[in-house]
């Protein structure tokens, strides 16, 4: 029941946005992979992406500066925004993403939710962007597609910890989504370690 509302082949993936209206869901797809679900009813893909945002700022306990690399459906960003936090950035690197979020926000059903808060998109490689600026934030929250996927293999490297870590403010948050159904256990441990 899904219906394409939006495709476009970017710089580094064919990106398609999908929408049921009868069950009010919206599906991104990014070279045929899914990225994203947001549905009105709840579904285990959409809590990741909330949880990216309501656990590290648990954590933080005051009002933060926050990073987002990876956009999605921008559910961790505006999940955020509803939060008592003073700024949100978001960076990402398929402009494509964008363009379809854009799109989304438009086609969606339900009353969208009211912020006055709204995120700031860098579109650019995040392991580029952050080495090249020397903004301190008080957590940064990565969804990077698998390490397989094109554009998101440099996210999960040893460098690209250090370099998150050195723009994190004194007791910064670094929260990663680890897609544990593609990591065997020594994989696993090797990079929690880090």
């Amino acid at each position: 029941n899904h219906k394409l509302q939006f495709y476009a082949d970017g710089l580094l993936d064919t990106v398609g946005l999908f929408e049921d209206k009868q069950r009010n869901e919206q599906i991104l797809l990014s070279s045929g992979k899914i990225e994203a679900v947001k549905s009105s009813v709840a579904n285990s893909a959409q809590f990741t992406h909330i949880l990216l945002a309501l656990l590290p700022q648990a954590i933080s306990n005051y009002h933060p500066d926050v990073l987002v690399i990876g956009m999605g459906l921008s559910i961790t960003a505006d999940t955020f925004c509803q939060l008592p936090v003073n700024k949100v950035t978001v960076i990402e690197i398929e402009k494509q993403i964008v363009n379809a979020n854009n799109i989304a926000a438009k086609l969606w059903i339900s009353k969208p939710i009211t912020s006055k808060l709204k995120p700031q998109i860098i579109w650019a490689a995040a392991r580029r962007q952050l080495a090249q600026c020397d903004t301190k934030y008080d957590i940064i929250s990565c969804q990077p597609s698998e390490p397989w996927v094109n554009g998101s293999g440099s996210l999960f490297t040893e460098e690209f910890l250090k370099l998150s870590k050195s723009r994190l403010k004194p007791d910064g948050v670094f929260a990663q989504w680890l897609q544990l159904y593609g990591l065997d256990q020594s994989n696993f441990l090797a990079y929690i370690k880090l």
